[in-house]
């Protein structure tokens, strides 16, 4: 864990890099958060049901292809495949938002990403802890009880990962929105 510590903090400063290095290159028109974008979306009525739904679809794909890598090579490595996806998109968006913002972009930041991150987060690492490290050979088997027990074990692994997936996306519609809404009135 401990070298896998060092990967997420040199994925987080790449994130940071290519932020600084696209404000360099682009300038002014890299502007992703800026105040007026911020005061259109703080000011819009925005459908919470057509949110959830589009938000579901989004992070249901990210959901199912980190299913189908975590069958495909283990949910060890596809579980820190997505958590340095997350890693260096919040370093990215954290060095956007300070350059757009300032030191407020700090609390921005923070505040956009919360609650639904930790649903999120806790969907990876249920999967990474819970899940197969590595693909089993496959044999027919025919007892009935044993094979009971693994449709079991294979329907609560994706019952618990998928709850904390519809979770994150039912905390970033109903409540992360009205507080992001509230933060950026008071800016």
């Amino acid at each position: 864990m401990k070298k896998e510590g060092f990967l997420f903090f040199a994925v987080f400063f790449a994130g940071v890099f290519l932020a600084n290095l696209l404000k360099y290159k682009e300038g002014n028109l890299c502007r992703i958060l800026n105040i007026w974008i911020l005061e259109q979306f703080a000011y819009s009525s925005i459908s919470l049901e057509r949110l959830f739904w589009q938000l579901f679809w989004k992070r249901g794909k990210f959901a199912f292809f980190s299913f189908l890598l975590g069958e495909w090579c283990g949910y060890v490595v596809a579980s820190t495949a997505c958590l340095c996806l997350l890693t260096g998109t919040f370093g990215f968006f954290l060095t956007m938002a300070i350059a757009d913002l300032g030191i407020r972009g700090v609390a921005f930041a923070f505040v956009s990403v919360f609650p639904h991150a930790f649903l999120y987060v806790a969907a990876v690492l249920w999967c990474r802890f819970c899940g197969k490290s590595e693909i089993p050979h496959r044999s027919f088997n025919c007892d009935l009880k044993s094979r009971m027990k693994k449709i079991f074990e294979s329907v609560s692994f994706y019952g618990v990962a998928v709850a904390l997936m519809v979770g994150g996306v039912f905390a970033e519609t109903y409540i992360n929105n009205p507080i992001l809404k509230m933060l950026v009135k008071k800016f």
